[in-house]
């Protein structure tokens, strides 16, 4: 369900988790063909690919791995072409299909079962072996226990865990995901733990949603010890490469130049809109609230950054003869 759903008690994400919430589709497998059961492959790529975009850029480096035209656009860390990898079915050497070629029981002729946690284990570390110089920089831990516990120790530590789920939807499901947050819901009146994640389907409500700590039963967490050395891109401040591994990232000094209304569908609309920086970033972010003064009667109210309407309003009068919000004083018109 969506981690928005019902009222928040309590929330972690980890610092990094705008990656997630800008991951398009076509950026990660689609995983849609008919008893293909390739969940443990896809979040293991976009396990892997988050990695490789924030904490060490020498685990995907092949360039039938990388999205074509991704160093063109270094400066925009948020890029989809940053944050993507090759995930095209009739690709051979695509990510996707290297992950399923390590990963998936079906590439070994079982067309019965996706992969488990520990067969994905398995396969990261073959193609760590394989494919990176880098392979004793990465610890991988399976947790069968207290997987709450591992995935809360995890994300404190701003690393996202694979979560193997057993939920039921009228169908028992299976499924494995890319858990970068824990939060409790306030449901009838009584607190649910659970955690955030990316469920890696092919959709745009893919990302952001939560799943009861009941029916997560075990962790797979992903740990490299590389350490930045970092200096500003092409004398831009807001954008560093680190020297080593060549992963760009952004400061916090985001510079919003563009600004976009929500969908009307989103609750949220008269509240927020879209704030858009150039290097990829957005967020939502509040509307700068504008009053006008249009005649004796009301005033305006919008927002001059995103032209959204919000309808006019009464004059209101708290001290003398002006409106408290739009300074008109009665006589101007």
């Amino acid at each position: 369900m969506p981690a928005d759903q019902y009222t928040v008690t309590q929330r972690k994400y980890i610092e990094n988790y705008e990656y997630f919430t800008h991951l398009k589709e076509g950026c990660y497998g689609a995983n849609d063909e008919e008893g293909e059961n390739a969940c443990g492959s896809v979040a293991a790529q976009i396990l892997l690919s988050y990695n490789n975009w924030a904490n060490d850029g020498r685990l995907i480096t092949g360039s039938a791995f990388l999205m074509e035209g991704r160093e063109d656009v270094r400066e925009q860390p948020y890029h989809e072409k940053r944050l993507g990898t090759t995930s095209n079915e009739s690709q051979s050497n695509s990510f996707y299909n290297m992950m399923k070629h390590y990963i998936n029981p079906i590439e070994f002729g079982d067309t019965t079962v996706g992969a488990i946690l520990p067969t994905v284990k398995v396969g990261i570390e073959r193609y760590l072996r394989d494919c990176t110089e880098i392979a004793s920089t990465v610890t991988m831990n399976y947790s069968l226990t207290h997987v709450m516990n591992a995935t809360r120790a995890e994300i404190n530590q701003n690393r996202p865990v694979l979560a193997s789920l057993a939920y039921y939807d009228g169908d028992s499901t299976l499924h494995i995901v890319v858990a970068y947050g824990y939060q409790t819901f306030l449901i009838n009146g009584e607190e649910v733990d659970g955690l955030v994640a990316h469920f890696g389907w092919d959709s745009e409500t893919s990302n952001n949603l939560w799943a009861n700590q009941a029916w997560v039963n075990s962790v797979l967490s992903f740990q490299t010890s590389h350490v930045h050395t970092d200096e500003s891109l092409a004398n831009d401040a807001h954008i560093i490469e680190c020297l080593t591994c060549n992963r760009t990232k952004t400061t916090e000094n985001h510079t919003y130049s563009s600004y976009q209304q929500l969908n009307k569908t989103d609750l949220q609309y008269q509240i927020y809109h879209t704030a858009f920086c150039d290097c990829g970033y957005s967020e939502k972010r509040s509307h700068l609230i504008r009053y006008q003064k249009t005649n004796a009667l009301t005033h305006k109210i919008d927002c001059p950054l995103c032209a959204m309407p919000m309808g006019e309003a009464e004059h209101l009068y708290k001290y003398g003869d002006t409106c408290f919000y739009c300074d008109y004083t009665l006589g101007d018109y």
